[in-house]
């Protein structure tokens, strides 16, 4: 994610609901951490956990530099690596 918004404001142990097909899902954020841009994200988080269906870190790097606004606020804001887990 983009480092702005609600998402700066997002601590570990917190309860979020993502909006999931035509469902809520719970998850509770375990940690967060920053970087300055996604390329510095895949190489440290690695790119399989973050984008399960890619074959390379170069791939996975053009995927979100790709989506419409997000390397301009990357540059700008940051990147959040935000590790969550399913609350039954």
């Amino acid at each position: 994610r983009i480092r702005n918004g609600v998402f700066v404001n997002w601590q570990p142990n917190q309860i979020v609901e993502f909006f999931c097909g035509e469902e809520f899902v719970r998850c509770r954020i375990k940690k967060i951490n920053c970087y300055s841009s996604f390329a510095e994200m895949l190489k440290t988080e690695g790119y399989k956990p973050c984008l399960p269906d890619i074959r390379s870190l170069d791939e996975g790097i053009r995927i979100y530099n790709n989506i419409p606004g997000y390397a301009d606020k990357a540059k700008r804001f940051g990147v959040l690596a935000i590790h969550i887990e399913l609350v039954e």
